[in-house]
């Protein structure tokens, strides 16, 4: 069992957010940093004892449209 959290933003977030990639056989193929746009993100917490494949910074925050 893990103690692994799993994070949510409203449902219609998005977000551009630089990724940061670890080498891992998940990660292949993609560079070691990169920007990418996410709809709806989703991140984990707690993940000491796991093994991360790449981690994200918030690079800007579009609002949602109403």
């Amino acid at each position: 069992m893990t103690d692994i959290t799993v994070n949510k933003a409203f449902s219609r977030s998005n977000e551009i957010v630089k990724v940061d990639y670890q080498p891992s056989p998940l990660t292949r193929g993609y560079g070691v940093d990169d920007i990418g746009f996410v709809y709806s993100p989703v991140w984990y917490s707690n993940t000491a004892n796991a093994e991360v494949a790449s981690k994200w910074t918030i690079l800007s925050f579009l609002k949602e449209s109403v």
